[in-house]
């Protein structure tokens, strides 16, 4: 995203919250849709995707008769990527606007907060856009549901290409120190195919220099470095390690995979590989229309975070649309299980980025990959990998 566009999203998005902040509960002539999602703070890239949209489902479902002879609105709160203000953010949306059902939020952390403190004790379903972490649905939650690829299938998808196909035996992790579960899938993937990692390094968040860690990983000799963490992290180590002389072939876990990422690390970007369910460049005719209408709108491509958030506010629309709801906000909880009990059926829906199905013991909505490559500035698909057994 150009700099003038992102700020410019950044600013339409803090103008939304401020207007929507004013509204009350469900009036019985509109259908109130909630969303936490990243505006401002370090994730701001994908809250402002998937707020965007959102923001797109929602016209075209008002364009076209909305649902039952009622409008939607959407009412969004900004997380500033902050588990506090998420949790906030979720609450006000239930108790106070009365919403039948979140999206969001948009990465494991702010998910984590969600799901615990809102979604399973104010029972109203939460729908996750990003968010890999493979315990997020450990436990059977009931109101949480997984709009995002565990990391159980993108690290096994991703291991598996890369030994089976390029031959690649010595892997290195360099990985947040907030996200260790995608740290625990990659190794057990490792496992299963004989391997270990030859090294494992850590940083925090926001942490700007990695010579320390890059200089460890470099005396280990690895043939490739897996990076688990987002944008502005992954391309300071990349870039760091290309000075120091690491030629390694750098992989990404999906916290990596926008365009901003390309930009940002410029030719270092070349040749990096990581796997994701959405890309843009899918040529499926509802992939690309969704596309187009998004970039009509938007000026840019959607991203994963965009599509899965399309997919999973469809979802929940469908539910609406199915269920004999009363649409009285004094009987908010009733309409919230229904909305629970169709999510938790819904078999094969064909989303944007992949096949969903949800079950009463599985929400986690999608388990095919797509193995991308930075291939002359662009992230282009070179496998499809279905589940993993």
């Amino acid at each position: 995203m150009r700099i003038k566009q992102y700020v410019s999203a950044l600013l339409i998005g803090l103008t939304t919250v401020g207007l929507v902040g004013c509204s009350g509960g469900a009036d019985n002539k509109t259908i109130n849709v909630g969303a936490i999602l990243s505006l401002t703070g370090v994730l701001a890239h994908g809250g402002v995707d998937a707020r965007n949209a959102l923001q797109l489902a929602v016209e075209e479902i008002n364009a076209s008769g909305g649902i039952k002879g009622r409008q939607v609105k959407l009412l969004v709160e900004n997380t500033n990527t902050d588990p506090e203000r998420t949790v906030s953010g979720a609450l006000k949306l239930a108790n106070e606007n009365k919403v039948l059902a979140i999206v969001g939020p948009d990465n494991s952390p702010t998910a984590f907060a969600a799901r615990s403190q809102v979604a399973e004790p104010e029972h109203i379903v939460i729908m996750s856009v990003t968010g890999s972490s493979p315990k997020l649905t450990e436990g059977n939650p009931r109101w949480f549901f997984r709009g995002a690829t565990p990391a159980e299938f993108q690290t096994k998808s991703l291991v598996q290409y890369l030994v089976k196909e390029k031959g690649l035996k010595r892997f290195a992790i360099l990985s947040d120190s907030g996200i260790t579960d995608q740290i625990e899938s990659f190794t057990k993937d490792l496992k299963a195919m004989g391997l270990e990692p030859v090294a494992t390094e850590m940083f925090k968040s926001g942490q700007t220099n990695f010579n320390g860690p890059l200089l460890n990983i470099k005396s280990k000799n690895p043939e490739a470095i897996f990076f688990i963490g987002y944008i502005t992290e992954g391309a300071s180590a990349l870039t760091q390690a290309r000075n120091l002389g690491v030629d390694a072939r750098f992989l990404g876990s999906i916290g990596i995979i926008y365009d901003e990422f390309i930009k940002v690390a410029g030719k270092s970007s070349e040749g990096v590989i990581a796997s994701i369910g959405f890309t843009a460049s899918n040529e499926a005719a509802d992939v690309q229309k969704f596309v187009t209408a998004y970039k009509t709108k938007y000026n840019q491509d959607p991203s994963h975070a965009a599509a899965q958030a399309y997919d999973q506010v469809n979802l929940i629309f469908q539910a609406i649309q199915n269920q004999n709801l009363t649409f009285d906000s004094a009987k908010v909880e009733q309409d919230r299980v229904m909305i629970r009990d169709y999510l938790e059926q819904v078999k094969n829906y064909k989303g944007i980025t992949s096949m969903i199905s949800y079950s009463p013991t599985d929400h986690s909505a999608y388990k095919d990959v797509n193995i991308l490559e930075v291939v002359n500035g662009k992230w282009k698909v070179i496998k499809h990998s279905g589940e993993a057994n």
